[in-house]
């Protein structure tokens, strides 16, 4: 008995089935393709899209990263570029202070060299003075191998009645004259147009 009951469920089933597809109509409705096999050209053409996809991806990250490359530099280039006319516009202003301290000191230069020139002609004209005042000895015989400090001071020693010390102290300066000798060869020197004998 319970065979019977499946069995009878299992035709009733089979009706509803049954009763299912002749309702549907066939013309009117599309159904799958039960032949789901593409052909070859499909597939292959897909595959080359697929690829192309995939290579333009590519291209496209590689072409962004080179553009962001060369942003990054062309940054770093305007940031030097900025730097340089920095630098450019400190650098022609201190040429600019520098040109004005140039004109400043070569002015100063100018009034320093006629000041230099008037107190080298005054210096002169001072040292002129002083030899005026100087004792000058004519007909002194020229001996070789002369101290001629020393000859000057026994000579003063005899005039002047001071100590050898104290004279030896005043006497700043002492020269011979160069060029014409006291005496000539011959053995006597022309003074005043005077022959003077140096014995």
């Amino acid at each position: 008995m319970i065979e019977e009951i499946e069995v009878d469920q299992a035709m009733a089933a089979e009706d509803t089935d049954m009763s299912k597809k002749d309702k549907v109509n066939w013309d009117h409705t599309p159904i799958k393709n039960k032949n789901t096999k593409r052909s070859k050209v499909l597939d292959d053409h897909a595959k080359n899209e697929k690829l192309r996809d995939v290579h333009a991806k590519e291209d496209t990250v590689a072409v962004l990263r080179a553009i962001q490359e060369l942003t990054q530099k062309m940054d770093d280039q305007t940031q030097r570029f900025i730097r340089f006319e920095k630098q450019i516009n400190a650098n022609s202003s201190a040429i600019d202070k520098n040109k004005k301290d140039i004109t400043e000191l070569q002015s100063q230069v100018v009034l320093l060299k006629k000041e230099n020139a008037f107190l080298k002609s005054a210096c002169d004209e001072h040292a002129r003075y002083k030899r005026r005042w100087n004792l000058r000895l004519t007909g002194l015989p020229e001996k070789d191998e002369e101290n001629v400090r020393e000859t000057v001071i026994g000579i003063l020693t005899r005039i002047i009645p001071v100590s050898v010390e104290r004279l030896r102290d005043n006497v700043d300066t002492e020269a011979r004259r160069r060029g014409k000798r006291a005496y000539l060869k011959e053995g006597y020197a022309l003074i005043d147009n005077k022959r003077v004998d140096p014995d």
